[in-house]
């Protein structure tokens, strides 16, 4: 470092001398490049560019110079410069190029560059390091799966059995069996543009408690847009539930979300949601009628640790669930965290947590007040993968709802253990 600062000095030196040594303008700029001075690297490329001098390795320069800014259009404009102002550089530039294409995930197109690239001069040493790159870009290409498929059936014990919603509530323990079937398509597409999509199938059959049986379908879309420091998503949800073979709910949703890098390693996400329910049963009452308009406004910090294979996450959540029936409008509050921590062996270990606090709109025309719920939900699990597409999970949540009308309380406590397999 103190060497690159005594060659700064020097070619500032050069450079305002009279005459100025005119090839002391790439080397200065190399020199700020590599010193991470980028402000000061443009001043010195400008000046270059003004004296029109040395114009192939100041705009190959100037290339670099913009791709640590992330700034890969100007980038590839100023690498096809420098081959026009000198073709011999050609070879090089086009290797750039080829990273920036892979940065943006053209992949395809850059494997294209990079076999253009290697064919200018197939003996040089550039030529060498992209036949590297073209290696690994086909080994991508070729073991990369779009579609991805995992099934999983699990026992579960529980002493106080719900209905998904926590509405139907059993008073009563029992076991259960619990299987799903997932599919997964990840296209690999050229540029900024993201997109996912899934396909899931759930049933449970209890025991003894067959007024519990349940099943379910549900679907997502996630289009999104990548940027230097984040992504643009808008994920579309949809769900449709049977309980006791008969159908029992149709949910879909909405959720824009908005990703963003604030600190190395930090993400910080908030997303607008709304969602609408329809229950497919009649209520007993109109007041009791829950099909409802879900609006809500979030905010959750990620943090990703031991190369993304651990995991930390704090949210917070403010909405209102608009119904139709009076005893169910509620504006609510949620705050949710996660951390999930790698251990040695193939092991890992989560804990889960959230806090939902549902304050209920009008006085309920039976039990004459206004409602209030406090939902707690603790869980953990220890996975192990057996091998490369077969994890064994044990699983224990408690539920808990804490009610000021006292017949909406309940508590659960629930062990599960499954298997999951994926392809």
């Amino acid at each position: 470092m103190e060497d690159l600062q005594l060659a700064k000095v020097e070619f500032e030196r050069a450079l305002t001398l009279s005459p100025k040594v005119l090839d002391a303008y790439p080397e200065i700029v190399e020199v700020l490049h590599q010193l991470e001075e980028l402000k000061e690297a443009k001043i010195w490329i400008e000046k270059a560019e003004k004296e029109g001098v040395k114009l192939g390795e100041i705009n190959f320069l100037k290339g670099l110079v913009l791709v640590k800014e992330e700034k890969y259009s100007e980038a590839k404009k100023a690498f096809e410069k420098a081959k026009e102002f000198k073709p011999e550089i050609a070879q090089a530039a086009n290797l750039q190029i080829a990273l920036i294409q892979i940065r943006e995930k053209r992949i395809k197109t850059a494997l294209q560059t990079l076999r253009a690239t290697i064919s200018m001069a197939p003996e040089t040493e550039l030529a060498e390091f992209g036949k590297e790159y073209e290696k690994s870009l086909e080994r991508l290409l070729k073991e990369y799966r779009a579609f991805r498929a995992s099934i999983g059936v699990f026992y579960q014990y529980d002493n106080n059995p719900a209905s998904a919603d926590g509405v139907i509530v059993a008073r009563s323990s029992d076991s259960s069996l619990i299987s799903y079937l997932r599919g997964e398509y990840v296209p690999m597409l050229e540029g900024p543009w993201i997109a996912n999509f899934y396909l899931g199938l759930q049933g449970q059959k209890y025991s003894r408690l067959d007024t519990l049986d349940n099943r379910m379908i549900y679907f997502s879309a996630v289009p999104g847009y990548n940027f230097s420091k984040g992504a643009f998503t808008f994920p579309v949800f949809y769900q449709k539930s049977w309980l006791d073979n008969r159908e029992y709910s149709e949910i879909k949703t909405l959720r824009p979300t908005l990703s963003y890098v604030f600190l190395p390693g930090h993400i910080l996400q908030t997303f607008l949601t709304y969602g609408d329910q329809k229950i497919l049963r009649k209520a007993l009452l109109p007041e009791e009628n829950r099909d409802a308009t879900l609006k809500a406004i979030g905010l959750s910090h990620f943090y990703p640790f031991k190369e993304g294979k651990g995991l930390f996450n704090l949210g917070f959540e403010l909405g209102k669930s608009d119904t139709e029936g009076r005893n169910w409008e509620a504006n609510f509050s949620r705050m949710m965290g996660v951390l999930v921590i790698p251990l040695p062996f193939r092991f890992s270990l989560s804990f889960s947590g959230e806090l939902n606090s549902q304050n209920y709109q009008y006085t309920h025309t039976i039990f004459a007040k206004k409602r209030k719920d406090k939902t707690y939900n603790l869980g953990t699990t220890l996975n192990w993968q057996i091998y490369k597409h077969l994890t064994l999970s044990l699983q224990y949540s408690r539920v808990e709802v804490d009610s000021n009308i006292k017949i909406y309380d309940y508590k659960r406590d629930i062990c599960s253990f499954g298997l999951e397999f994926r392809y």
